[in-house]
């Protein structure tokens, strides 16, 4: 499990140093990351059937946003 998940972060790393201008090492990549939240919201309607469920992602730094998206790391929304 520990070697899947090193090498999860040097692909990611890898990825970010070339599509994006990041600097960093593996473990400030996963700090900036883990500012980036994202939650599931079920809202139970009274109805038959299926509740409604949404996703949201909290506000973050505007900084990050190019990084985010070059390594595609937030779901969609919608």
């Amino acid at each position: 499990m520990c070697v899947t998940a090193y090498l999860l972060v040097t692909l990611l790393h890898l990825r970010a140093k070339q599509k994006t201008t990041f600097a960093g090492g593996p473990r400030r990549l996963l700090a900036e990351w883990a500012e980036v939240r994202c939650c599931r919201l079920i809202d139970m309607t009274g109805n038959k059937g299926r509740p409604r469920v949404r996703w949201q992602i909290q506000e973050f730094d505007q900084d990050r946003k190019p990084m985010v998206e070059a390594l595609h790391a937030l779901p969609v929304v919608g």
